[in-house]
């Protein structure tokens, strides 16, 4: 049985494909590894270059070959067919690192958790500099065991580039992603980590998140022309919250709080703030908790925009164009 399924969504991505592919191909692992590379409808040789590793290590890499559909149909298609104990998603301009897969691996081999925390890179994508990222460093106690989830702290951080999932849970509480839209690694890490009963904590990096091209999806000029997609994002994860998982509640908070950032950034100050009222609107109708939460709570981890919704709650939006104008200058 393979240890470790890696679902690579790759879109036109002939240009990072390599880097990333090679990173698996590491041979004390890679009779472990299921590597399934999803070409999302390329137009460049993505599907080339993938074919290459297909034919070199056919027990290790595989193809699946669709029309596009975004991130998440990626992740739609990959789960049903990984053959793997567990599964990860790696995108296809990131890579991993070689030590930590090994190391992830073993520990694979031998423990039964539902899921995997490990620290993860971001890498620049100008100076190639790494730094650490890990939601754990004060809870030192925890590492390198199996916890019930309960045990986790309050504003423990979920970040897809963490997560390693146990395959049998992703594919019996199987739920779509949605598709042609962005930002749906939010979906993937509430649908699924919801279910979680307990949880490993790795101290070991694995992840290299490359951060800082302009193509991606969360550069914030994206954001603002994609912020349709954003919304219905946010939509979507409003029922799981209030569910008694702080560390949930806490990710759909942050959620909520970058779509107020984003509609703050919308160049005109009529649209700004015509769309702003639309969100309050809806985030109020659908949960009233939410709505207040998403302030109070939001001001501990994204203190400035917290504070600006607060004030312009405060004065009813009334002199809006004064503090778009700020925020604008401020940029």
């Amino acid at each position: 049985m393979k240890i470790l399924s890696i679902s690579v969504a790759a879109y036109n991505a002939e240009k990072w494909l390599s880097k990333c592919l090679d990173s698996f191909c590491i041979p004390e692992v890679m009779d472990a590894l299921d590597v399934i590379v999803v070409n999302d409808g390329s137009s460049d040789g993505t599907c080339e270059v993938a074919n290459k590793y297909v034919a070199a290590y056919p027990e290790t890499f595989r193809l699946i070959d669709k029309g596009n559909g975004g991130h998440g149909s990626t992740i739609n298609a990959s789960i049903p067919k990984a053959v793997g104990k567990y599964y990860k998603i790696v995108d296809a301009d990131d890579w991993v690192e070689k030590d930590g897969l090994v190391d992830l691996i073993n520990k694979l081999r031998s423990i039964d958790a539902d899921v995997i925390y490990s620290p993860y890179y971001k890498v620049n994508a100008d100076s190639f500099s790494k730094t650490k990222f890990f939601g754990m460093e004060n809870n030192s106690k925890l590492y390198n065991k199996i916890i019930d989830i309960e045990l986790l702290d309050p504003v423990f951080d979920i970040q897809m580039h963490a997560l390693t999932f146990r395959t049998e849970l992703l594919q019996k509480n199987f739920t779509t992603i949605d598709e042609h839209c962005f930002y749906v690694d939010m979906e993937y890490n509430v649908f699924y980590f919801s279910m979680v009963k307990s949880i490993y904590i790795s101290d070991v990096p694995v992840y290299d998140y490359l951060v800082g091209t302009n193509e991606q999806s969360v550069n914030m000029k994206n954001m603002v022309k994609r912020r349709d997609q954003h919304l219905k994002v946010c939509k979507r994860l409003f029922s799981f919250y209030g569910k008694g998982q702080s560390y949930i509640d806490r990710l759909i908070e942050n959620c909520i709080i970058n779509e107020y950032r984003i509609l703050l950034e919308i160049a005109d100050p009529i649209r700004s703030k015509n769309e702003l009222l639309q969100f309050e609107t809806v985030l109020k109708e659908s949960d009233e908790k939410l709505y207040n939460h998403t302030v109070s709570n939001g001001i501990k981890d994204k203190k400035q925009t917290a504070m600006v919704i607060w004030l312009i709650r405060l004065l009813h939006f009334c002199g809006y164009k004064g503090v778009h104008r700020l925020i604008h200058l401020r940029g």
